[in-house]
């Protein structure tokens, strides 16, 4: 028997045995669907305004726990919500490198903020357990909803900020309703 014939009846017993390429292909695209989601990340000028929009895609969030980190013993054991972490996760920052603004054709002070811009249908979260200052594990407990979990709220991006044209906020929908809305029959967690 050649090396060919060999490698065609093994790879036929694997496609038999549901193993092989194939299954591969099929477990990638069933984790794919249900946790790959797409993150926005805006880079905003101070100067002029103008800003730069990457999106990427994610199968999960890492989200700190720094908030707690500053918080009291007691503090910490009442613990922060998962929603605490995913605001600060999005919530705007100043960068501390100028970055070339495109309008200005400059380098500018900048502000970046991540939002959500498709969620997956599953949402998977990492908490950073260790903090890289103290060099600690941060042992506060982190509350999150059983049943439901609305990324809504993070996404909101820079350019979407959720005002109308006369500035008034505008009416959101709730959980399940509406383009980019969570589905309140999956858990998000």
């Amino acid at each position: 028997m050649s090396v060919d014939e060999d490698e065609g009846q093994q790879r036929q017993g694997e496609e038999q045995r549901g193993g092989g390429a194939s299954a591969d292909a099929v477990n990638h695209k069933v984790v794919s669907n249900l946790f790959t989601g797409v993150l926005e990340s805006e880079v905003q000028c101070a100067h002029c305004g103008c800003i730069s929009s990457t999106a990427e895609p994610f199968l999960d969030l890492s989200l700190s726990l720094e908030r707690a980190v500053h918080l009291s013993g007691r503090e910490q054991a009442q613990g922060i919500s998962l929603q605490n972490c995913m605001e600060d996760y999005i919530s705007a920052e100043s960068l501390s490198t100028p970055i070339f603004c495109e309008k200005c054709k400059e380098h500018r002070e900048s502000v970046k903020k991540l939002s959500i811009k498709k969620p997956p249908k599953i949402l998977a979260v990492h908490l950073k357990r260790f903090d890289a200052v103290s060099q600690r594990k941060v042992h506060a407990k982190v509350t999150f909803p059983l049943d439901q979990f609305n990324v809504g709220p993070y996404m909101q991006s820079l350019s979407s900020s959720g005002r109308s044209s006369t500035g008034e906020r505008k009416k959101q929908s709730p959980v399940g309703s509406g383009p980019g809305r969570a589905d309140p029959s999956v858990l998000y967690l």
